[in-house]
């Protein structure tokens, strides 16, 4: 399935730090960088879209199936400036896929700080600028949801668990995707946590591996070698594996 992910408060013509908390742009670019990288083995194509304010034409794609927009808070709660929530389109015409996708996320996201000493959960924040949230009236009307992932901005409290935890959290989203469409089981299904992390694993592991494999077949066919031995091509000989060559 496809996913579109918002690079929020980035833009390609402005630098990062334009809009935003301090150093949101920057960490979110970083954290779906990660996101792409492991969703892509669990079948899940993360396509990106800057978070400017501006209708750019991946909004139009007729392809993907969700909405994400990962963000973090700037350290404007006082005392209680530690925390996380998730939420959806005040008039969103897909409220109960929202809903449903939010749900997952917010399972997982649960079991993350729970076991890392992580931010609480805050629906109580929630605000217009969520549910009012531009992108969701950009976007194609699919189901979707936007993050607050923690306080962030330097000093703030969730700072430094963010940023400890980036390649979990982003393992955390790329999962609820999978999960959502399907192509990853509910965690009650035969897994506990810890086996469904070294699962995980193995998997981006192994699209590494075939990726770089991949890289290498295609570096050497352009050069006219064999892909396998990387020798000159002889096609009187065969392939130790036929699919080379299919």
């Amino acid at each position: 399935m496809r996913a579109l992910v918002h690079r929020s408060h980035h833009s390609t013509s402005r630098p990062d730090g334009w809009s935003g908390a301090p150093d949101e742009a920057r960490y979110i670019g970083e954290l779906v960088d990660r996101l792409i990288a492991v969703a892509a083995p669990l079948g899940v194509d993360v396509v990106t879209v800057d978070g400017d304010l501006l209708d750019h034409p991946e909004f139009g794609d007729p392809t993907y199936e969700v909405f994400w927009a990962p963000h973090y808070e700037s350290d404007t709660h006082g005392s209680s400036g530690s925390g996380w929530f998730w939420g959806r389109a005040a008039r969103s015409l897909t409220g109960t896929e929202d809903d449903r996708l939010g749900a997952i996320f917010g399972r997982r996201y649960r079991e993350l700080t729970s076991s890392t000493g992580g931010p609480p959960q805050r629906q109580d924040w929630m605000t217009v600028n969520v549910t009012d949230y531009y992108g969701f009236r950009l976007d194609r009307a699919v189901p979707g949801i936007l993050t607050e992932l923690g306080i962030g901005a330097p000093g703030a409290a969730d700072h430094d668990w963010l940023r400890a935890h980036t390649d979990d959290i982003a393992r955390v989203i790329a999962l609820s995707i999978a999960e959502y469409g399907g192509l990853w089981p509910r965690r009650e299904v035969g897994m506990d946590s810890e086996q469904e992390e070294r699962l995980v694993d193995a998997i981006v592991e192994t699209g590494k591996q075939v990726a770089a494999s991949a890289a290498v077949y295609a570096a050497r066919v352009q050069r006219g070698l064999d892909v396998e031995t990387g020798k000159p091509f002889d096609p009187t000989t065969t392939p130790v594996d036929p699919r080379v060559r299919t």
